[in-house]
């Protein structure tokens, strides 16, 4: 072992020794808060219920708990859980739930600003009727889907662990919070996500009850962003409403430029000297668009006829995961597509590639495995390209005549190009009068057959720019620079005590704008 690495070594296990756990910033929060509300008058705004679920979203729970007791309400109750993070390797099993409770749980009672209380295990009061059965359970077969890592779990052994945990976890969350609401006066809600594991029953209760709910998402590392949402899932990445306000707008010559900045940076990663993180300029390839391809990748391309990209998902992605409209799954999608291609045009050529974060994220449903099994074999004008091939996307965008998509940004991407984009799931973009929308079964193949046949030709130049502006809009009022970097490398004591709390005035100004 050379010296660097020894030397590294060492500092990591000084600094191991000598951190404090990262739930002690909550006490130094408290003290800060008692300080800062004595100097300012508190809106009485009623009760702001604050959800907080494992090691990550509970520290940034608690933060937002102090950040609208100081500015906004009377008063604040956190509830939170009591479990760590699912180690989907692991199936059934929770990682670092003892870390978890030691070194930040441990320290909520100790509050004096908020009222902390824990998801209660065991609550008979209420009665599960069919309509909260069926939440809990709809509920607990998408969690089991994202912590399995594949869209459609099999209640087997090692699935089912997995989804009866859930279903306890989910059951237990329902009623807890039915429980907060029942007493507390003009409540307003602030969540994570909104559709993942407790949050999603959440949800479901606030808007049944008509009760104001913001759902947040952190995305991206290097900057300091989030995703904030009022009355909806944040990480359905819906901005219909500033779109409707905005659409009409022409693009400036300045934000033309960025525009052709971040294309030619998916085109050329190997250029950035510093490749992004977040979620505007984060890049999912490694290799340039006139990289040397494979030979069947090659050869594919240079057979003539006409070409359909469909270009997949993470299967079990919350941005993917139950979006179907009328295919349930993208697995059925893809291989019912294949099938058609098969079956009724062999003269046509069809380009498969399966999502590049198949690979960063370790997912049990790769793409290209899921249809060379499903389907045995795979006729000569079928290419399927892995994640794990070194193909950049866009350049397989110059040999179609049509694109196929999910919900993957792409598909917005794909009609910058002017290149016809079919959508077939419950996409964001979809709507947005620069994609063709399908809603039937029947729909989609009738229009990919008219597409393929030439009678819907490639996008006019007014379309071009509806998703271009589109694109640029979407990209730049989605996430929002909050201030705080909530980075998981830095859910340390060290670093947590660096960002007081008075300085996240951005922060509880767009916080406060959602809701009130």
């Amino acid at each position: 072992m050379n010296f660097k690495i020894k030397s590294m070594i060492s500092k990591r296990k000084h600094r191991a020794v000598h951190e404090q756990p990262a739930g002690k910033i909550f006490l130094q929060w408290d003290d800060q808060t008692c300080k800062l509300i004595g100097k300012k008058k508190t809106e009485n705004r009623g009760t702001a219920i604050v959800f907080g679920m494992y090691k990550f979203w509970t520290i940034v729970g608690v933060y937002i708990s102090f950040l609208l007791r100081i500015n906004r309400f009377e008063k604040v109750i956190f509830l939170y859980t009591d479990e760590g993070l699912y180690d989907p390797h692991k199936y059934g099993s929770l990682c670092k739930s003892e870390s978890y409770r030691k070194e930040i749980l441990s320290y909520l009672d100790d509050l004096r600003m908020i009222q902390c209380v824990p998801v209660q295990k065991n609550i008979n009061q209420y009665t599960i009727n069919d309509e909260y059965r069926e939440w809990i359970e709809e509920q607990s077969r998408y969690d089991a889907s994202y912590i399995c890592r594949k869209e459609k779990i099999l209640i087997d052994k090692k699935d089912r662990l997995i989804y009866q945990h859930r279903v306890e976890r989910n059951t237990a969350a329902l009623f807890s919070f039915l429980a907060l609401i029942e007493n507390a006066a003009m409540p307003v809600v602030y969540m994570p996500n909104g559709r993942l594991m407790e949050s999603g029953v959440i949800r479901r209760i606030c808007q049944k009850r008509a009760i104001p709910y913001v759902t947040y998402e952190s995305y991206g590392t290097d900057n300091r962003s989030m995703f904030l949402s009022k009355n909806k899932a944040c990480i359905d990445l819906d901005i219909s409403e500033i779109w409707e306000k905005i659409k009409e707008v022409p693009l400036t010559q300045e934000q033309n430029v960025w525009m052709e900045k971040l294309i030619s940076n998916r085109h050329y990663p190997s250029r950035l000297i510093h490749p992004g993180k977040n979620y505007i300029d984060r890049q999912y390839h490694e290799v340039d668009i006139d990289a040397e391809l494979s030979p069947h990748i090659k050869a594919f391309l240079a057979e003539s006829g006409k070409t359909a990209l469909l270009c997949g998902n993470v299967t079990w992605d919350s941005q993917a995961l139950g979006k179907g409209i009328f295919y349930k799954t993208t697995v059925d999608w893809v291989l019912d597509t294949i099938q058609f291609f098969i079956d009724e045009h062999p003269e046509w050529k069809l380009i498969i590639r399966a999502h590049p974060d198949e690979k960063r994220w370790a997912s049990e449903d790769r793409l290209s495995e899921l249809i060379e099994f499903k389907l045995k074999s795979v006729r000569h004008r079928i290419l399927i390209i892995s994640s794990s091939e070194d193909v950049n996307t866009y350049r397989l965008i110059s040999h179609a005549n049509v694109a196929l998509v999910w919900t993957s940004m792409i598909g917005c991407e794909i009609a910058l190009r002017g290149v016809p984009v079919m959508t077939v799931a419950d996409s964001h973009f979809r709507g947005k009068e620069f994609t063709i929308d399908t809603a039937t079964q029947e729909e989609y193949k009738n229009q990919l057959t008219q597409a393929m046949n030439g009678n819907i030709g490639t996008l006019s130049i007014e379309e071009t720019d509806l998703a271009k502006r589109y694109y640029y809009a979407f990209l730049n009022s989605i996430s929002h620079d909050l201030g705080f970097i909530w980075r998981p490398d830095r859910w340390s004591y060290s670093y947590l005590a660096t960002y007081p709390l008075e300085n996240d005035s951005l922060f509880v100004k767009q916080l406060y704008e959602l809701v009130i």
